[in-house]
């Protein structure tokens, strides 16, 4: 599989020298793309994740698709309105469409180097430690605080924030938006602890869930049913999914059909959602072509307005990227503003996306994965991004750790977004919850015992 990565990696960079040579056969060269990245992905996931199918791979592969290589089915049906923020030359579509494979390409690669025999046919994470009742104690009443602390700041205002939005729409999560992360990262290191716990019976589902404390419900009550109410997706599957994996890893395997069956309906929930969180109704016809693809027309033009920005005015450089990559240790963020003033870098590539076609305050496009990398680093530094991404999912596969598994939930929680996000959007969420798993290990007294296969076969 290596040697067919590379093989294409050669093909695609060499198309990017000559681009408009392809666009006379445009329609066979995306479905030639299309093509190679649907069977790319599946070979991957039959060789690799078959034991495991529920995992970021599958979840990143799709939203990565539809965030990047839908783009001509995109542009065949939007109107005039949503056309405007594309980049209308057929050059620059191609040389974005070849980037985004190149990209993903590199990401692949990175899953796969030093990994051509699958060293873990099982597919089932071990793990040496199960949690105290003390550990959950602690896990859970954290949690509570954090909690409290997010609806003391004026936290209630989530059930109504896209249903009485104000002027300022990059101001809608107030004072409170700060203290909704904190809870949402230590509700997420809960999930890991309680279906780890000493105490969690895995017979059957229904005393499954009547071994879960109360307090786990409680906070899953004040906090995730809201995000849900309230039409905040991004956030509400980034808790959701972290508890369907750890379910399928600590407790029972989610066979194929299930897994299916979730990513379906998911996507109905996530659609629904979507049209009736500003007050709206579903009504006869609004399953439509654009209803099907319209969380993801933005990041496909955001590829194409990156290429042809860094083409015109060249890239940051990485300097956008500095205070993101400084959310890795905390605190360090302030730090680096307070001495050098927050405009003393590049914008985001999700503002300067956005500002080129809204005023301040009249929404948000958002970005792309990919764009944000080009925008940021150029080519090279897209390719070798992604690759370092491919191997960062590798690892965290492999290594059998607390923290590596903790690691794994947030990425995947972050997967169905993670192709319309900055590159470093999630690196300061992972810090915070890594620090309050050491204090959970550091106070809750977890047992060692030996490793055994987490997931029922």
């Amino acid at each position: 599989m290596v040697v067919s990565i590379i093989l294409l990696l050669v093909i695609y960079i060499t198309g990017l020298t000559c681009p408009e040579c392809l666009v006379d056969r445009i329609t066979q060269f995306f479905a030639i793309t299309s093509a190679l990245y649907i069977l790319l992905t599946y070979v991957y996931l039959n060789r690799y994740r078959k034991k495991q199918l529920f995992c970021f791979e599958l979840i990143f592969g799709i939203s990565f698709f539809m965030s990047t290589l839908s783009l001509p089915y995109v542009l065949s049906i939007i109107d005039d309105w949503h056309a405007r923020i594309f980049v209308k030359s057929e050059i620059v579509q191609v040389k974005a469409y070849l980037i985004c494979f190149i990209g993903y390409l590199c990401y692949m690669l990175g899953l796969v180097l030093n990994n051509q025999k699958p060293q873990y046919r099982s597919h089932n994470r071990k793990i040496d430690y199960i949690f105290t009742s003390r550990s959950v104690q602690i896990a859970n009443s954290f949690t509570l605080l954090t909690i409290i602390l997010f609806y003391g700041m004026g936290g209630s205002s989530l059930i109504t924030l896209y249903s009485n939005q104000g002027s300022d729409l990059s101001m809608r999560l107030g004072s409170w938006g700060e203290f909704m992360q904190y809870a949402m990262c230590f509700y997420t290191v809960s999930i890991m602890v309680n279906l780890l716990s000493e105490k969690v019976e895995k017979s059957s589902i229904i005393r499954f869930l009547r071994s879960l404390p109360v307090l786990f419900y409680l906070n899953t009550a004040l906090l995730v049913i809201p995000l849900v109410i309230s039409g905040y997706r991004s956030n509400a599957v980034q808790l959701v999914i972290p508890m369907i994996l750890m379910y399928s890893l600590a407790i029972k395997k989610l066979s194929f059909k299930k897994i299916v069956l979730m990513i379906v309906s998911g996507y109905l929930v996530l659609f629904v959602i979507g049209m009736t969180r500003t007050g709206g109704h579903i009504e006869e016809g609004s399953f439509d072509s654009y209803a099907v693809i319209q969380d993801f027309v933005s990041a496909n033009a955001a590829n194409t307005f990156f290429v042809d920005y860094v083409d015109e005015h060249g890239s940051t450089g990485g300097g956008n990227m500095i205070l993101k990559m400084a959310a890795i240790v905390p605190f360090m963020q302030s730090f680096i503003v307070a001495i050098f003033g927050k405009n003393s870098f590049p914008q985001d590539s999700s503002s300067v996306f956005t500002l080129t076609f809204y005023n301040p305050g009249e929404g948000g496009l958002g970005t792309s994965l990919i764009g944000d990398l080009y925008y940021s680093l150029g080519l090279i530094g897209t390719m070798a991004l992604m690759f370092i991404l491919g191997r960062i999912i590798y690892i965290i596969n492999k290594k059998q750790s607390l923290y590596t598994t903790l690691i794994l939930l947030i990425l995947t929680g972050n997967a169905i977004f993670a192709a319309r996000v900055e590159y470093f959007y999630i690196v300061r969420f992972i810090t915070y919850a890594v620090i309050f798993l050491y204090i959970v290990l550091r106070f809750g007294q977890p047992v060692k015992r030996r490793a055994k296969s987490l997931a029922s076969s």
